[in-house]
């Protein structure tokens, strides 16, 4: 008897593959801790407290999004620079 699944890839009309994503950004994982401890430690590095509940309650947009309500807009693009380096710390550690 033979099986009559298809073999390969799943295809959308027109030959697309299709993907299966598991949550808005196709991660695996709760961000949020992560992202918190970054977040506290990127007010810590700037010198401000920033409200990190608050933010992390909506994670999605941009950093600079989330910066500027609580930055001067001059200052906003250079706040976030250390985050890539402050990042996988704090989820390694979270």
């Amino acid at each position: 008897m033979s099986d009559a699944r298809p073999r390969g890839p799943l295809r959308a009309a027109g030959g697309t593959p299709l993907v299966v994503g598991f949550d808005l950004d196709m991660t695996l994982i709760d961000t949020v801790p992560g992202f918190t401890a970054t977040l506290v430690a990127l007010g810590a590095e700037l010198g401000i407290d920033l409200p990190v509940e608050a933010m992390t309650a909506r994670l999605g947009p941009p950093l600079d999004d989330l910066l500027g309500e609580h930055l001067p807009a001059a200052a906003v693009a250079a706040a976030g620079d250390p985050v890539p380096e402050l990042y996988p710390d704090c989820v390694l550690y979270t």
